[in-house]
């Protein structure tokens, strides 16, 4: 596995190197603020569904500080209530003021 991810920006003049663990949580926020802002259900299905499976490997990155990867563990276990009704008549993504559970 690669350690870095080569990032370039727009105009390719100027590129940088992000640890591959800071790449994936940037992914992870960025999806995140999808999530937010999107109205779509599919789309934030999909976001939801990427994000739960970004903070799943968050949660076991060997290069993340042990408590790090515990608050990953929780928001893991908190986006899996999300896109997993218990309930069957439940949309399968929830509003975040119907969700449960500690995240942090």
């Amino acid at each position: 596995m690669n350690p870095l991810v080569q990032v370039q920006e727009d105009d390719d003049s100027a590129g940088y190197t992000m640890p591959c663990a800071e790449a994936m949580l940037a992914g992870t926020l960025a999806l995140m603020t999808g999530y937010a802002e999107n109205r779509c259900p599919q789309h934030r299905m999909l976001m939801a569904q990427k994000v739960v499976s970004n903070l799943f490997f968050l949660a076991s990155h060997p290069s993340l500080s042990e408590n790090f990867r515990m608050v990953a563990g929780r928001m893991h276990r908190h986006w899996m209530n999300l896109v997993t009704p218990t309930d069957p008549a439940e949309p399968p993504v929830r509003a975040w003021a119907q969700a449960t559970g500690a995240w942090h």
